[in-house]
């Protein structure tokens, strides 16, 4: 009895095990013919042309600024001209009388003599002025020393002196009244006037004091014999 239980059981049991294996297999074929159904994605259309820009507004009109009226011109008022006070004359008192002496006439002047014909005729004309000179044999003026400097570098020129000469003759000043352009031969030139001998200048007769120009040459041809 026992044995047959078991046998029973353990039939039962495969039983039950192929049973769940069936059903198992079933399960798995149902699930493979499941359809999953798409997902819808919603599509967004987009305009790739340029937004309508809003129509571009008409510009004001300028308002016209009102012209400026010109200012009245103001006519210049002539100010009265000012009167002249008047002055108030005294009348001035009758002039008295007064005695009035004549004198006597003086006898006239006798006339005098007109003085010699010649002696007006002196007065009148004007005293003629000689200039003074150094020239001349008989004053012995030695010419200048030519600086030996000045004879080997070429110097050559005038110098104008301007010499006041005295009453006797002599040098009293001497100046250089323009230069050679060479200080040997200016120097030369007032130390030599310095030492000369003049004929002095004279208002008629009178010998007098007269400033004197003249002109020292330096020529190296001169030097040449």
């Amino acid at each position: 009895m026992n044995e047959n239980r078991l046998q029973t059981l353990a039939f039962g049991g495969v039983l039950l095990a192929h049973v769940g294996v069936g059903a198992l297999l079933v399960g798995i074929a149902q699930a493979r013919d499941v359809v999953v159904p798409p997902k819808v994605e919603s599509l967004t259309m987009i305009s790739l042309a340029p937004a309508p820009q809003p129509a571009p507004r008409p510009a004001p009109e300028p308002q016209k600024r009102p012209e400026p009226k010109p200012a009245p011109h103001k006519v210049a008022q002539k100010a009265p001209k000012p009167q002249a006070p008047k002055l108030l004359t005294a009348r001035a008192p009758a002039a008295t009388a007064t005695p009035t002496f004549t004198a006597p006439a003086e006898p006239a002047p006798a006339p005098q003599s007109a003085p010699a014909a010649a002696g007006g005729e002196k007065a009148d004309k004007p005293v003629a002025v000689t200039p003074p000179t150094h020239r001349g044999g008989y004053l012995n003026n030695p010419r200048p020393a030519y600086p030996p400097l000045s004879l080997e570098l070429g110097e050559e020129g005038k110098v104008l002196m301007r010499v006041l000469v005295s009453a006797a003759g002599r040098a009293e000043s001497v100046e250089v009244a323009k230069s050679s352009g060479f200080p040997r031969l200016d120097r030369a030139a007032r130390t030599a006037v310095q030492e000369w001998r003049f004929t002095p200048a004279r208002r008629g007769d009178e010998p007098i004091s007269f400033t004197y120009t003249f002109a020292v040459d330096f020529s190296i041809k001169q030097t040449q014999p």
